[in-house]
């Protein structure tokens, strides 16, 4: 009975978009691996196609958000908070707009980082993109949640969920930390405005894993209330 109730009254609700646009974040976030071992290898015509993808991508996200935005003005019946469904839309769309800064930061000044940076660099990526692609499997449960009234249960899933992009996170901060000192070790060595530019680019990074863990965060309130 409540499943029908829900599903009749959520037909035209943001949850489904919202869902879309989240993943339009995480085909924005996998993009970045594959660029940065581009900008690393100095291949940078192929640097260059891949910062485009970054930005069709964050392009198709503010088209959806935009579509969000609208459709919430609309008298819908929404068991959640307009409010917090806003929030987790921005927290959702610092991703890709991170994602989309650093890349043109690398390629703008062809940043050429030392061979043991850009082993760390990548080991950095890859578990930044882990705690991206767990807050998109996390967002990914707000079907089930509707589909099963809100239930204690399913909410104690997503909870769970939440839980692990938090501890992905940590390992990120970790992470970030190596690749700063393997920077500083190399720093006198290189040019001082794109030792700069590295340390930026190093700080994004962290940055993307730490819009990851907002999303899940904004999660965690919307199911607390």
């Amino acid at each position: 009975m409540i499943k029908r109730y829900l599903a009749r009254h959520f037909a035209g609700s943001p949850l489904g978009p919202l869902q879309k646009h989240m993943e339009a974040m995480g085909a924005c976030a996998d993009q970045l691996y594959p660029f940065m071992e581009a900008a690393i290898a100095g291949q940078w015509k192929r640097a260059g196609e891949l910062r485009q993808a970054i930005i069709r991508q964050e392009h198709a996200g503010d088209e959806l958000k935009r579509d969000i935005r609208l459709n919430l003005r609309s008298p819908l019946f929404l068991p959640l908070a307009r409010v917090d469904l806003l929030d987790l839309l921005t927290a959702q769309d610092e991703i890709a707009n991170t994602i989309r800064d650093l890349s043109g930061h690398v390629l703008g000044r062809e940043l050429s980082f030392p061979e043991t940076l850009g082993v760390d660099l990548l080991r950095f990526v890859e578990r930044t993109l882990e705690t991206t692609r767990q807050a998109q499997r996390s967002v990914s449960e707000l079907h089930e949640l509707l589909e099963a009234g809100f239930s204690a249960q399913r909410r104690d899933i997503v909870r769970d969920m939440i839980k692990e992009v938090d501890r992905l996170e940590q390992e990120s901060d970790r992470m970030e930390i190596e690749a700063r000192h393997s920077l500083y070790r190399e720093e006198k060595s290189l040019d001082p405005v794109d030792v700069m530019f590295m340390y930026k680019v190093i700080d994004q990074i962290g940055d993307v894993a730490d819009c990851a863990q907002h999303v899940g965060s904004r999660l965690q309130l919307l199911l607390a209330r």
